[in-house]
């Protein structure tokens, strides 16, 4: 899909902003849902063109889960967990979506591990990952999971088959905001204003600095995939901001629609 999709803040309803890579549009499209999604809503784009979405700020009802169809744009599955959650990371893999990370406003940071069997529509809680952070950012690479939040100072590699983890990477310092992203058999460790990792070794432990980063924001994100390239948004409450991170010059730089 070669659309980069995020959520805006609205009274009224939930706003997709939908970002259509190939033609450089972006849409605002509402989506009437029975309770607001919102920036710190987390999200992972599904099979047959749909979107898992989870966990809202401040509410009683923050642990609400769904499924959108975004052929149509409409409400397709209510999936709520019931346990009050925002700020989070979800990723998509094998007929289950995985949830790292999160918090609520009564305990603060958690160490969530949940997993959606969506073949089966049930809920899963697996180990507690020492994950105990918001703005987590997850991906896929060799087979595994790989994991960390800003309250981190490690990279964790979670083995779905054996559901173990261990450390694979650890940071100069903690609290620093980092986006993971994976292309072919290659990973990526982004920090805000600090380095950029890269991993390309059958040995996941392996770890090179390749560079600078230029992010100077970061709050919950969203990444899709397009051309060589990653396309990453962030939504700060009222407007986006969005980077391009180049696979084959491995520089990150701001990315503008036109208008």
């Amino acid at each position: 899909m070669e659309k980069l999709i995020l959520m805006i803040e609205s009274k009224q309803s939930t706003i997709l902003t939908v970002c259509d890579l190939e033609h450089k549009i972006i849409s605002d499209i509402p989506i009437m849902i029975p309770i607001n999604l919102t920036r710190f809503t987390c999200i992972a784009q599904l099979p047959n063109y749909e979107l898992f979405c989870f966990g809202t700020e401040g509410i009683p009802s923050s642990g609400f889960a769904c499924i959108i169809d975004l052929q149509n744009y409409s409400l397709k599955r209510r999936l709520t967990l019931g346990y009050p959650c925002y700020s989070s990371c979800a990723l998509y893999y094998d007929g289950f979506v995985y949830i790292f990370g999160g918090g609520n406003n009564t305990k603060g940071d958690l160490p969530n591990f949940y997993k959606f069997d969506l073949q089966n529509n049930r809920w899963i809680k697996r180990l507690s990952l020492p994950i105990s952070s918001h703005s987590c950012s997850s991906i896929i690479f060799r087979s595994n999971i790989l994991v960390s939040g800003f309250s981190h100072k490690h990279l964790y590699q979670y083995n779905m088959e054996l559901d173990s983890y261990s450390i694979a990477f650890s940071f100069e310092s903690g609290n620093s905001w980092k986006i993971l992203l994976a292309e072919n058999n290659r990973a990526y460790i982004i920090e805000r204003l600090g380095r950029i990792y890269e991993c390309g070794a059958e040995n996941v432990y392996n770890w090179n600095d390749v560079g600078k980063s230029s992010m100077d924001w970061f709050l919950q994100h969203y990444v899709t995939y397009y051309q060589n390239s990653a396309y990453i948004g962030i939504n700060i409450g009222t407007s986006n901001l969005y980077y391009k991170f180049d696979f084959k010059t491995k520089k990150i730089q701001k990315f503008y629609f036109a208008s």
